[in-house]
């Protein structure tokens, strides 16, 4: 899934700070796409859709994508 389209996703839920829907529905793009998700990216997408300022996904997210993506079997890199 490209960045922009992770931003475009988490964009509806940046407002109501819903951590869990954020990465749900990255998730979910990325399996409907077939692509794999890259860590890295994936957190710091959101975190910045949510209105991070370091621009660095923290522990938390990064904890919720993993596991997101791993009980819906969605491939992930962690580079």
């Amino acid at each position: 899934m490209s960045i922009i389209s992770m931003v475009v996703t988490v964009r509806r839920h940046a407002m109501s700070n819903d951590l869990h829907d954020a990465v749900e529905e990255v998730v979910i793009r990325a399996k409907q796409e077939r692509t794999v998700l890259t860590l890295a990216d994936a957190a710091r997408q959101i975190a910045i859709a949510r209105g991070a300022t370091d621009r660095r996904g923290d522990g938390d997210l990064m904890l919720a994508l993993m596991k997101e993506s791993a009980r819906r079997g969605v491939a992930m890199r962690f580079n």
